[in-house]
């Protein structure tokens, strides 16, 4: 199993072009199987709405 990593921040606050983006990529990458897509916020702002804003298959993991 391949393990992903993703900086979820664009997710967070007003959706800009890159966080639709970001999203896009979550969903694809979520939906391929056999791998384990981890996201994660460097920033502790909003941090705790991330969990909610991820699609299925997607999980939160603590600072890198």
């Amino acid at each position: 199993m391949l393990r992903v990593a993703l900086d979820g921040e664009p997710l967070l606050g007003r959706r800009t072009g890159v966080g639709n983006f970001t999203l896009g990529l979550l969903e694809g990458l979520a939906g391929l199987g056999g791998l384990d897509l981890n996201v994660y916020a460097v920033t502790w702002r909003m941090r705790q709405e991330l969990a909610a804003r991820l699609p299925a298959g997607a999980h939160l993991v603590g600072r890198p």
